[in-house]
């Protein structure tokens, strides 16, 4: 059985910042479905440019 996407998840758009719990804070730049997962691509200030899988991501939005 699948998880539902966390309410951040599904909400998140490409200019928001997020906190992600190993990559720290980052700014996404761009968001694309993959079959029927959504996939954000994040600039991230520390770790640099990250591809995440949303319904795996642990992460908050600190900025919208």
């Amino acid at each position: 059985s699948s998880m539902p996407l966390s309410k951040e998840a599904v909400g998140l758009r490409e200019g928001q910042v997020i906190e992600h719990e190993r990559f720290g804070r980052g700014v996404v730049t761009a968001i694309e479905m993959d079959g029927s997962n959504r996939r954000a691509f994040v600039d991230f200030e520390s770790a640099g440019r990250k591809q995440l899988l949303l319904k795996f991501a642990k992460f908050k939005i600190v900025e919208e």
